[in-house]
């Protein structure tokens, strides 16, 4: 495969072969599923109003000011659909286009360090991991937040290699080159989701620095040149935004962050190690070969080293922040994912070169993650098609008992996934044993890679006609109307972007909808669980119930 991969990229460019696995990977099937609430919803929704608004320069939720995300992210997803529309496939577009720039930058960077072998596995490895992929597909944030650091960290820690090949003057030109664009980077990433891009960089460095034995790695002029550069970026839109309407919108923002880090926000609440968990299942196979990176490789020159440092360092800073922060979100750990799979391809490559042996606990890894991902493939359609057995197993929570009452058609289709991924988790077993280790891993990788594109095909529609699909119909087919939706004892961003929430129901809320006298017709959908305490309470009439949800109607005469 290695040696088919290496006879062909003479005639067409290896980086275009990348491009167009992230051509094929992220961009059919952006639209075939609604958005998910609360984050898919929420940036969409955000991205709708700025366009109904023609404000572009403040973020709104309900067309009321939304402190908790500066503008980029929403003027990537503004900007998709105004030229495509307002619809699932415009808010997915950027994260796609990012998946494909992910899969490009980390080719040049692994055949920088490395060679073009290596980086050949860290895109397989990378687009062949569930999170990872999953997420380019997604309509958050973080897949760009997370590049712009990695990007940032990449060009700072130019600053530590060695560059005897440059003369004094080719040494302090490289250098500033690298300042000024690692701050633009991480200016980037705080005008994406906000200052945690800088805290995380910094830390990252700090370690970094205490691991080199406290060699010092930028200058005092050089550190003041990159604080400026990030400074001057991420005033664009924080230096704009105090300035024209003074300093609340950014007290908000500020405030909003610190209790994420304190509190359980949302009810986001979890284990200790939840994002341990989180990496080492969601991430199969990368995350089964992380644990020698830590020991020292001979065959490493100096740069590679202070590279593989880096990636270590970047990886436990993002697992101990997130790990110690009370707020536990699956994505929160998403920026491990870039250091996670460089770490791991780099193991896997010199396990093919027969320069390092995989450890007897990766191993164990590597089969015990496997098994849970083959049982995760197999388990999901399995309980598709006999939702019966299922449905005992959530009578305790009303909601989720009745949300099973969905018509959803599993077939044996379903299982394909499955399959794909035993097929390559079986020959990877067997090649490796015949000693043909680039043949393992291409065929492991190759095998996910699709077993994921299929599952997230497949599955995911599905899954949504359980979650919300009840919902996101009734808020569609009151969308054209002159009522206005609210939603009563959960919260929910789906009545105002597939409700099509109007300029004229600014900042409209449950409480002012139930205490208004106007002449208007007003909807309300709570969870079932609530159904009985919102009638005996509120002068509404009942319509109809379905899948867990119910759907009242006030008409004020």
């Amino acid at each position: 495969m290695m040696e088919w991969i290496k006879k062909y990229s003479a005639k067409i460019p290896l980086s275009f072969i990348v491009m167009a696995i992230g051509v094929i990977l992220f961009i059919p099937f952006l639209g075939n599923v609604p958005l998910f609430d609360w984050d898919e919803i929420n940036f969409a929704e955000a991205a709708r109003e700025m366009l109904l608004t023609k404000n572009y320069t403040q973020v709104s939720i309900n067309f009321e000011p939304f402190w908790e995300k500066p503008p980029l992210f929403i003027w990537m997803q503004a900007l998709s659909m105004h030229q495509f529309g307002i619809n699932e496939m415009a808010a997915r577009l950027p994260n796609a286009i990012c998946g494909i720039l992910t899969l490009l930058i980390i080719y040049k960077i692994g055949k920088r360090f490395i060679n073009q072998k290596m980086a050949i596995i860290w895109v397989l490895l990378y687009a062949g991991s569930m999170l990872p992929h999953m997420y380019f597909k997604s309509g958050i944030i973080d897949p760009f937040f997370n590049l712009f650091i990695f990007l940032g960290i990449y060009f700072l820690s130019n600053l530590s290699y060695d560059l005897e090949m440059y003369d004094r003057k080719g040494r302090n030109a490289y250098k500033l080159k690298s300042i000024l664009l690692s701050g633009l980077f991480l200016g980037l990433a705080i005008l994406t989701k906000g200052p945690v891009a800088l805290l995380l960089t910094i830390i990252t460095a700090l370690v970094f620095f205490v691991i080199n034995k406290y060699k010092r790695i930028i200058t005092v002029y050089e550190l003041i040149i990159w604080i400026v550069v990030i400074a001057l970026v991420s005033s664009l839109w924080f230096g704009f935004e105090t300035y024209h309407r003074g300093t609340w919108f950014i007290k908000e923002f500020i405030v909003y962050q610190i209790r994420l880090m304190q509190t359980k926000d949302a009810g986001h609440g979890g284990f200790l190690f939840y994002h341990v968990v989180v990496i080492l299942f969601g991430c199969f196979p990368a995350s089964a070969f992380l644990l020698s990176s830590f020991k020292k490789n001979i065959q490493e020159n100096e740069n590679q080293k202070q590279w593989r440092w880096w990636m270590l360092c970047l990886f436990m800073t993002v697992l101990v922040v997130f790990t110690l922060v009370q707020t536990k979100i699956i994505h929160y750990s998403s920026m491990c994912y870039l250091p996670l799979t460089y770490l791991a391809a780099l193991r896997l490559y010199y396990y093919i070169e027969n320069e390092s042996k995989i450890m007897l606990m990766e191993w164990v890894l590597f089969g015990l993650s496997g098994l849970v991902w083959l049982a995760i493939l197999f388990l999901v359609p399995f309980a598709g098609m006999h939702i019966e057995w299922i449905k005992p197993l959530a009578i305790k929570d009303v909601f989720a008992y009745h949300n099973l009452d969905a018509k959803v058609y599993w077939s044996f289709i379903d299982y394909t996934p499955f399959v794909l991924a035993f097929i390559g988790i079986s020959t990877a077993i067997f090649f490796l044993v015949k000693q043909n280790k680039a043949l393992a891993v291409v065929l492991l990788l190759a095998c996910n890679m699709m077993a994921i594109s299929l599952c997230i095909t497949l599955f995911v529609p599905k899954i949504e006609k359980y979650s919300q699909q009840s919902a996101i119909a009734f808020f569609e087919q009151h969308a054209a109307s002159e009522a206005s939706i609210e939603v009563f004892g959960y919260k929910s961003y789906a009545h105002y972007f597939y409700g099509k929430r109007k300029l004229s129901d600014k900042g409209l809320n449950f409480n002012k909808a139930m205490e208004s006298t106007d002449k208007h017709t007003y909807y309300f959908v709570c969870k079932l669980n609530k159904a009985d305490y919102f009638s005996s309470k509120y002068p509404v009439k009942k319509l109809y119930e379905k899948n867990g949800f119910v759907f009242f109607q006030k008409i004020n005469e």
